[in-house]
């Protein structure tokens, strides 16, 4: 999700990944498979096969982990303020993790034409001594609205490379 906030001389673009399930929702999604897993580990210990217990376990403690890890990454964001003198990009999920400052007079973006047609462009934030990519948590259709709010940016841009492998249109 890309937001766009305008102030008088500054500017402040909030970049998000989609986010399809809240936590909440993630341990009922847990809880449910999780639940089954075991139920069936269980039925199968029953009839003599006591050995699936600890795989269901395992099973499920890899599912928890994994879903929570998924969950976490869809509360990381960037967010880019660009201000009269500088152009201020942080990073982090609950507060700033990692801060980059440029002196806007220096900076700019650079758009990078994908490698495969499917896939998001991507963009980087650079001056003569950094460089830093942004957005890279973001699906095709946000990453095109933030290529257009930077374009609209009073901060140089160019676009650079060649979209290599083409999707196969009207495949029949």
């Amino acid at each position: 999700m890309v937001t766009l906030v305008r102030h008088k001389d500054r500017c402040q673009v909030c970049l998000r990944p989609n986010c399809s399930a809240t936590w909440g929702q993630t341990k009922l999604l847990i809880m449910g498979l999780g639940g089954v897993a075991m139920l069936v580990a269980l039925v199968w210990s029953l009839a003599g096969a006591w050995l699936i217990l600890p795989f269901a376990g395992l099973e499920v403690s890899l599912l928890a982990y994994l879903a929570y890890r998924v969950c976490r990454d869809t509360y990381n964001q960037q967010v880019l303020h660009i201000e009269p003198g500088h152009v201020v990009l942080t990073q982090g999920r609950y507060r700033t993790v990692k801060q980059w400052r440029l002196k806007r007079a220096q900076s700019s973006f650079v758009i990078y034409a994908p490698a495969h047609s499917l896939s998001p462009r991507q963009v980087e934030l650079r001056d003569q001594h950094q460089s830093c990519r942004i957005g890279e948590k973001l699906n095709q259709q946000d990453t095109e609205q933030l290529i257009d709010i930077i374009t609209h940016l009073e901060i140089p841009y160019h676009m650079t490379g060649k979209t290599k492998i083409t999707a196969m249109q009207d495949w029949q």
